[in-house]
Formats: C-alpha cells, structure tokens, sequence
C-alpha cells in the first residue's frame, strides 16, 4: 500500500520475483489480508470493509463496520474474521452482518482481542490477547463453534503481537526477534522448544502488529527495524500543525482527561495512553496551553 502520509492511500499488487505494480484500489487503509485462495485482497475504507479481485474488477463491499479494526483473517470456509477493542467479530465473505465471536474479558484487564490467523480446518483459529495484565497478554487459541464468554482462557505463548502458523510453526515476535516453534496443528498445542528466524524485525507495539507474514509454502516475508515510535502533536482546530508535546515513543490511544488525578497540579492538564507494553499510564504534565 502506498500511503499518502494519513495512512490512507493506494493498494497495489505486485509479485515478489517483480519490480511492476498494479493498482487494485484507489482508497485503502492498512487492515489489508488475503482469501485463501490468493484470488482477493480484504481491504478497509471509508468504514466498509471490501474485497477486490486481484485479476481484474472493481472492489465489492462485504460489509460496513463501524470500529476500526485490528487485523483481519480469511477462512477456506468463507468466514471473515475481525480484531478491534470490541474482541472478534465474524462476517460471511460474499457479505452481511457481524456477528460477535468473542468478547473481551475486563475482569482480566482485557483491552483489545485481535490479528487473528485460522488453522487449516477454517473452524479454529489464534488471536493475539492484548490485557494491562501482562500475565494474560498472548497468543490464543479460539473456535468459531464457541460463544463469545466460551473461548479457552489457556494461553498458548507470552508475545505482544499477533502470530502465524507456517509448517507447523508457530511464529511470533519476542521482542524485536521473530522466532519458530513447533506446533501440533490438530492439537492445538507447542510441541517443542523456539528457535531464532530473524532479527530485528518491526512491530507496532501500540496496537499489536508484528511486521510480518508467512504463507503456507513457508516464504516468509517481513520489515526490518526496530518498534515503531510516534510522537503526541498538538493540533490547531483548522488542522494546521503546531509543536510536539511529549518525546518520541511507544503511545496507543489517547485520551485527555476529564478530570485530573489528585496528585496531580490541577492547572496542567494530563493526557492518558495505553503503552504498547499493556500497560495503562499518564503521560505526566503535559502542558496543553503551553503548546498552543
């Protein structure tokens, strides 16, 4: 995809023994992922998610969705899997309305459900668990047969981002390094020890994206570099750009507050985020009016 700078711009296709592109769509957003047969591409804009055929067509919407979502995946079965703050939700892919699969566990700590990747049985599949709790944040394994409370609270692997199943592998990031362990697909259970793929491969911490992805074949394709940092800015109201207000780093949402701390000085206004390492902070005196 190539991005005008708001994170919303053209999606192409090209082969990876080629240098040419074509385009498949004029608007895109990053929530990009493959049907299983390679024949399409899922794709989200202007609140709809859509498909388009890779051979030539024009996009068709499957459906509208009103959050913005976190990861998708694509079942041999025709199921549209989804991952936001609101846990799973399903859809069929020649189109209709969501369904919720799983629901997100606050008595956990639980803020996001996302990335999934369906085994091969289209049925069951693993979504990365994202909790303030870091003893609950990981990989999971779920099954479109179980209601949303009903999915195993088990844990198959400690991680921050979503994970792939590859020859039966199990890829996911520990830090900056994508490592493959041993994984009885019609278990559902690691069998043996990790080894190191690569290193250093991206991520997007805040929202729990590795900058990876594997095929079935085992080709392995991924971004080099070190966990992706953004930087608070304040903005005037017509847009324009005014100063930075806090240094580079790892910031998921954010939120002013509505009401200060009370250790805090009242007279400087505080801004909530949600670290990329599940956890939940006050970015400290962030003087707003300062800024302005």
């Amino acid at each position: 995809m190539e991005t005008d700078g708001r994170g919303v711009g053209r999606l192409q296709v090209r082969a990876l023994d080629s240098l040419e592109t074509r385009v498949l769509a004029e608007q895109s957003t990053a929530v990009l992922f493959w049907s299983p047969d390679s024949k399409y591409v899922a794709f989200m804009t202007d609140r709809r998610l859509r498909k388009v055929d890779i051979f030539g067509g024009g996009p068709q919407t499957i459906t509208d969705v009103a959050f913005a979502p976190r990861g998708g995946a694509w079942s041999r079965n025709g199921t549209i899997l989804l991952g936001g703050t609101q846990g799973l939700w399903s859809v069929p892919d020649r189109g209709g309305s969501l369904s919720q699969v799983t629901a997100i566990d606050f008595e956990r700590q639980e803020n996001s459900h996302a990335f999934p990747s369906f085994l091969p049985d289209g049925r069951r599949f693993l979504y990365l668990r994202r909790s303030t709790e870091s003893d609950n944040s990981g990989i999971y394994l779920g099954d479109l047969n179980a209601r949303p409370g009903e999915h195993t609270a088990q844990r198959l692997v400690a991680t921050e981002t979503g994970a792939a199943v590859s020859n039966g592998h199990l890829l996911f990031l520990r830090e900056d390094i994508l490592v493959a362990q041993p994984f009885d697909v019609e278990a559902g259970v690691l069998t043996g020890e990790a080894m190191t793929i690569v290193e250093p491969v991206g991520s997007v911490l805040s929202i729990g994206l590795g900058l990876f992805s594997v095929s079935d074949s085992g080709t392995l394709v991924y971004r080099t570099g070190r966990t992706t940092q953004t930087r608070p800015v304040w903005f005037e109201r017509p847009g324009i750009k005014s100063s930075p207000i806090a240094e580079p780093g790892d910031y998921g949402e954010l939120a002013r507050a509505r009401r200060e701390p009370a250790c805090a000085d009242p007279s400087r206004p505080h801004l909530g985020y949600r670290g990329g390492r599940s956890s939940a902070r006050f970015v400290d005196a962030l003087d707003f009016r300062r800024s302005q």
